[in-house]
């Protein structure tokens, strides 16, 4: 998946998450003040140390999808390798979060994938997603960057890929204020 619905104004914010739980809450805090719900895709790894914050994403309402059991190169991986990964970041997700299974959408690690992966991710039950605006908020630019990479060239099903950093958290606001001042829900 690359883009949502084409014909609505809708656009989604997504949150890949093997580090930075540092920043959570406050990402978390300002979702909620706004009144948005988020997609995050934690790795299994990630969740086992950090299930208050998966289970409080869970709580506030927002998706929680499957980064893999850890942030792994997967192009090249075979079947056995890409399924393990998947179902083992299913299973510790899951835990986290007090027993609630992640969505069945996959974000793979690095954005890497192949026709393979594709393939093998949905011989285990789930869909690709990658996305359609990347912030690259993970070098740490400042937030007026992510907030231009994230609102000037949104349009109707965009992606919106961030990761929880101390500008994303900082450019979160205005993002959905000019997400919102564009029209798009």
């Amino acid at each position: 998946i690359y883009r949502g619905n084409s014909s609505v104004p809708n656009v989604a914010l997504m949150f890949n998450v093997d580090w930075g739980e540092e920043y959570l809450p406050a990402i978390l805090d300002i979702l909620a003040e706004k009144n948005v719900s988020a997609t995050f895709f934690p790795t299994g790894s990630w969740a086992e140390k950090n299930a208050p914050l998966v289970a409080r994403m869970v709580a506030d309402g927002h998706e929680v999808g499957n980064h893999g059991a850890v942030h792994s190169h997967v192009e090249g991986m075979t079947r056995e390798n890409l399924h393990r990964l998947i179902q083992s970041g299913e299973e510790r997700i899951a835990v986290a979060a007090g027993g609630a299974r992640p969505s069945k959408l996959f974000a793979p690690p690095y954005g890497e994938w192949t026709g393979d992966t594709v393939m093998y991710a949905s011989e285990a039950g789930y869909l690709t997603i990658m996305w359609t605006v990347d912030t690259v908020d993970w070098r740490l630019p400042p937030s007026d960057a992510i907030w231009k990479r994230a609102v000037a060239v949104a349009v109707n099903g965009a992606l919106v890929l961030m990761h929880p950093t101390e500008p994303t958290v900082e450019a979160l606001p205005s993002i959905i204020d000019g997400l919102r001042d564009k029209g798009f829900v």
